[in-house]
């Protein structure tokens, strides 16, 4: 378990220290095995948007380093929302998330399944590095979340479950042939999808 409090910007990563004598040969995590997990707490993490709505965002989301980890489970808790960026957790093929408002700003190129079902809060959900055809389940939770995602990172039959709240997906990039299965989706958003129908 790693628990993260009033880290408002930076890289979490998590190394091990192989000599046991706490000096600098340390290395990044490598977990071996197939199902492993790691609970990631987050309180007060990340820096929200403060930029007049004519400026680009300010937003800086905390990433975590992590290698070897198939499982990231995410308790986001506080007031206000957490954010992260998991872009970097090398191997992570499944992200669960649950409790108050959080953003994830990206994914790792190995995940295929998002489940946010247990979030209370707003779930805010960016997945710009995910691997080609790669997401096959994105669920949402009670709150109003906002899922962005690129089209071409969706499996074919992708399932996204909006879950309770006002939620919106917003898809970009190129258009494919799919038959995905979309449910409690509120709000559908394809005008940044490019081609031919």
């Amino acid at each position: 378990t790693l628990n993260l409090s009033n880290q408002a910007s930076g890289t979490m990563t998590m190394t091990m220290d192989v000599t046991g004598d706490n000096a600098a040969t340390t290395v990044a995590t490598t977990v071996a095995g197939t199902a492993d997990s790691l609970a990631f707490n987050v309180t007060a993490v990340g820096t929200a948007n403060s930029a007049a709505a004519t400026l680009a965002s300010n937003a800086s989301a905390v990433s975590l380093a992590t290698s070897g980890y198939e499982t990231i489970a995410v308790t986001s808790a506080g007031t206000a929302a957490n954010l992260i960026n998991l872009n970097t957790a090398v191997g992570a093929a499944t992200i669960t998330a649950s409790g108050t408002a959080l953003t994830i700003s990206d994914v790792a190129a190995a995940t295929t399944s998002i489940d946010g079902s247990a979030m209370t809060g707003a779930l805010n959900l960016t997945t710009t590095s995910a691997g080609t055809s790669a997401l096959a389940s994105i669920k949402g939770g009670s709150g109003d979340d906002t899922l962005n995602v690129n089209a071409t990172d969706l499996s074919a039959s992708v399932a996204i479950d909006g879950g309770a709240g006002s939620d919106t997906l917003s898809l970009t990039g190129a258009g494919l042939t799919m038959a995905p299965t979309i449910t409690l989706v509120e709000k559908l958003d394809v005008t940044s999808v490019t081609g031919t129908s």
